[in-house]
């Protein structure tokens, strides 16, 4: 499966995934980081049909 960890989670969280061996990526791999507006987080999960963790 393919995942995007919001901000709002600890990137520890898309390492384990990854050793797990799924294709993870956290908002801190992105161009703006943390800072990435969520339509962007949006836009980009649905170009590459990846899931969204967040933390409400």
């Amino acid at each position: 499966m393919k995942f995007i960890i919001d901000a709002k989670l600890p990137l520890s969280l898309s390492n384990y995934l990854k050793l797990k061996g799924q294709d993870s990526i956290h908002t801190l791999d992105l161009p703006r980081q943390n800072r990435t507006k969520d339509y962007s987080i949006i836009s980009l999960s649905i170009k590459e049909k990846r899931i969204v963790i967040t933390k409400g």
